[in-house]
């Protein structure tokens, strides 16, 4: 015996995606973009913070360079200074956003008989409040 189905008939309102599907494609897509965007933002302000401070340890350490080098800086004894709107290139009084603060402080004789001075050098700068990156170091005469 044969079973017979019934056949089914389509209106042409039938065909196609319902509203609500449509619905909800629109936002699972308007979530999905909102994600990227959210994440994409917070991605760009990490690389500008991260940029920021390997340039503050860059000048910093070629402070440090050149405190160490006699020929530069010959006399290690007690000193301090303050260097103002230094640029990414390090240069004083460019207008860029970086402060460089240093000082020299003598720790005395070691075992060998070589005097030492602690070297340590700070830059500071203002991304959504100040930050700063400090780097010291010994230094033999």
């Amino acid at each position: 015996m044969r079973h017979s189905h019934p056949r089914r008939v389509h209106s042409k309102r039938e065909k196609g995606f319902s509203f609500i599907e449509v619905l909800m494609a629109i936002t699972l897509l308007s979530l999905g973009l909102l994600t990227y965007g959210i994440t994409s933002g917070k991605v760009m302000t990490t690389n500008i913070k991260s940029s920021k401070k390997t340039l503050a340890t860059t000048l910093a350490q070629d402070k440090i360079e050149f405190i160490k080098d006699p020929a530069q800086f010959p006399d290690h004894q007690d000193s301090a200074g303050t260097e103002e709107h230094l640029s990414r290139d390090g240069l004083v009084n460019a207008g860029g956003p970086f402060t460089r603060q240093w000082s020299v402080s003598p720790l005395g004789v070691t075992g060998r008989d070589r005097f030492m001075h602690m070297v340590s050098v700070t830059v500071s700068w203002f991304n959504n409040g100040p930050q700063s990156v400090t780097l010291s170091t010994l230094v033999a005469e």
